[in-house]
């Protein structure tokens, strides 16, 4: 309770009636409200502001002078205020971003806010009411999203594990305004930690190439990260976890940091770090985002090991492919080329493949037992991969890509994943034009060999 007898403002009996109006909207609105009153800006809110006051402002903040209750933003809203209390004109902000002294620790908020001059009836001002929500939350987490985007648009075009690390890392500790930021793997069993590349701001020494022992940081933190739980300490010095290990800090120029513990099959295998050179209060959303963070980096490494896997899978494939005596080709569900070999080639003189998937219109054949042009939904990979057809022996006269022309015999067949569903297919030809070209001279000797016999036995029937 305030003694307001004592106060300028005096008992509340004694209030004007502009004061007493501005009060009861205030008191009676569930929206966040206070009401700033006199040449001394007195403070009144209701329960909505109060979250605003965080743990340190109020009570002493309710009757109170504004600038006594706000002095690490006074410069910033200061001028708002005094255009609304001397000139009249009404002030809005938007996500205005305010770092704030409210809960024992520097605090980025940001506030949508209205301030508005309040008038007697005579016309002259006597104070300021105030409107504001909290857009900390809302504004922290777009951000975060936005942050997360750009990361994930990075990571995209990275295929080095220790590359995608290094970028992660630099963007996390730009974006938090680290003093150090890294990946480091952990080798439990020799109770070691090594580093092999950190980014800094210039105002630490990085730890690229170091390896140090787990225990020399503490073996109760450990013992949290082996569990899995992210370590955060704002003050090594102060926090009774580390205060004992504080040398070990001490030796790398740390005194605060967020340590993300990553495993796999259960057990350690690596951190992510931010370290700073003096005491901060680490937010909760600075931790979730190093936490996202260091998902997102273990994701991209195993997709990145991934990657290389098969790719020497394929190059493994395509040596073993590249040995079988007829061309072959394999597709995705798409269409997309992933196994051609050099009979393929060669049989079709070239390859008319280009990025994406196969364009079977630049494929030119006609049938050999009709003579009909082959048409590009027709051959026998695409009604393999769009049918789930297989298709077994079928000539075709071509015309190669460098000219010339040949005969193959083709077959054909899908691919299916373990459900049924076509996800690909497999074509094989063999190059027979020698073949059919010895077939054909046959025909035309036997066909001549014919025609000489009957001639022939004419000839001899006559006489």
């Amino acid at each position: 309770n305030t003694d307001w007898s004592s106060t300028p403002l005096g008992h509340p009996s004694t209030w004007p009636e502009a004061l007493r109006l501005q009060l009861n909207i205030c008191f009676e609105s569930a929206f966040p409200i206070a009401v700033w009153w006199g040449p001394d800006l007195i403070q009144f809110y209701n329960d909505g502001y109060r979250p605003i006051l965080g743990a340190t402002k109020h009570p002493q903040a309710f009757g109170g002078p504004a600038i006594a209750t706000w002095p690490d933003i006074w410069p910033t809203i200061g001028p708002l205020v005094e255009q609304v209390v001397e000139q009249g004109i009404a002030v809005k902000g938007e996500d205005m971003p305010l770092v704030l002294e409210r809960n024992g620790y520097p605090e980025l908020c940001h506030f949508t806010f209205s301030y508005s001059p309040i008038r007697n009836v005579a016309g002259r001002i006597d104070g300021m009411f105030t409107a504001a929500v909290e857009t900390s939350e809302r504004v922290q987490l777009e951000r975060r999203l936005a942050f997360l985007l750009d990361l994930a648009d990075v990571l995209r075009l990275v295929n080095d594990p220790l590359e995608i690390a290094e970028r992660a890392t630099a963007m996390l500790g730009e974006h938090l305004g680290a003093g150090r930021a890294g990946y480091a793997d952990v080798d439990v069993r020799a109770g070691t930690v090594a580093v092999d590349r950190d980014w800094t701001d210039g105002s630490m020494a990085g730890l690229a190439g170091e390896q140090r022992p787990l225990d020399s940081f503490g073996p109760g933190i450990i013992a949290e990260l082996k569990a899995g739980r992210t370590l955060c300490l704002n003050d090594i010095g102060a926090d009774p976890r580390s205060a004992p290990y504080a040398p070990g800090y001490a030796s790398i120029g740390t005194r605060s940091l967020i340590v993300v513990p990553l495993q796999k099959h259960g057990r350690l295998t690596a951190i992510l770090y931010l370290h700073c050179g003096v005491p901060r209060f680490w937010t909760p959303s600075d931790v979730a985002l190093a936490e996202d963070v260091a998902r997102c980096i273990a994701d991209a490494i195993e997709r990145a090991h991934a990657e290389r896997q098969l790719q020497s899978e394929r190059v493994r494939l395509q040596a073993v492919v590249d040995t079988i005596p007829a061309g072959l080709v394999m597709m995705d569900e798409n269409g997309t080329l992933l196994i051609e070999n050099d009979e393929w080639r060669r049989t079709w003189g070239g390859n008319a493949h280009v990025d994406g998937a196969i364009d079977y219109a630049r494929y030119q054949g006609t049938w050999a037992d009709s003579g009909a042009p082959v048409a590009p939904d027709a051959w026998p990979c695409f009604v393999s991969l769009k049918e789930g057809a297989f298709i077994k022996d079928v000539v075709i006269d071509i015309d190669r890509f460098d000219g010339s022309r040949g005969t193959i015999v083709v077959s054909s067949a899908p691919i299916r994943d373990e459900g049924g569903r076509v996800v690909g297919a497999v074509a094989v030809n063999m190059d027979i034009t020698d073949l059919r070209a010895a077939q054909m001279a046959l025909l035309e000797a036997g066909r001549r060999k014919d025609e000489f016999l009957a001639m022939l036995a004419h000839e001899l029937r006559n006489p």
